[in-house]
C-alpha cells in the first residue's frame, strides 16, 4: 500500500504513527518549504518532491540513499506521459526540470529496482 501525504508545514506524520527521527529525514532536506511526501508500508524507503508547488524545477528526495536507478515517469492531468528516464539520486537527491510544461496537476511516478512503486501528485503554477 502506498500512500501519498502533502506538508505545508514539515513536521512528522504518517497515516502509521511516527517512527521517530526517520519520519522526516528527506523532508528536512526541503529547507521547510511545501514537501509531497512518498509513504510506503512494504519498505522504508521513501520519496519527497519539493518544492510544491512549483515552476516547473523539481527536487526529488529519497530518505534513503540508494545509488541504484529508478525509473520515473511524470504524466500530466490527461494521463499523457510527458517525462521518462531512469533517475540516479547523488547524495540522495536529484533534480527535474520541466520548465517547457504548463500550469497543471502532474503525477510522478518512481518505480525502484525491487518494482516498489511510489507516486507523488504536484502542482506546476507558470
Amino acid at each position: 500500500m502506498v500512500q501519498t501525504v502533502v506538508f505545508n508545514d514539515i513536521h512528522q506524520f504518517n497515516d502509521l504513527g511516527c517512527e521517530g527521527k526517520s519520519c522526516d529525514i528527506a523532508a528536512r532536506r526541503a529547507n521547510k518549504t511545501a514537501v509531497t511526501k512518498t509513504i510506503s508500508n512494504k519498505n522504508k524507503q521513501q520519496y519527497s518532491l519539493y518544492p510544491n508547488p512549483n515552476a516547473g524545477s523539481i527536487t526529488i528526495a529519497q530518505s534513503i540513499n540508494d545509488a541504484l536507478p529508478v525509473k520515473t515517469e511524470i504524466m500530466n492531468e490527461t494521463g499523457t506521459v510527458i517525462y521518462k528516464t531512469d533517475l540516479f539520486f547523488n547524495n540522495g537527491s536529484t533534480s527535474i526540470n520541466l520548465n517547457n510544461a504548463i500550469t497543471g496537476l502532474y503525477l510522478l511516478k518512481l518505480t525502484d529496482t525491487k518494482g516498489n512503486l511510489y507516486t507523488v501528485k504536484f502542482t506546476i503554477i507558470k
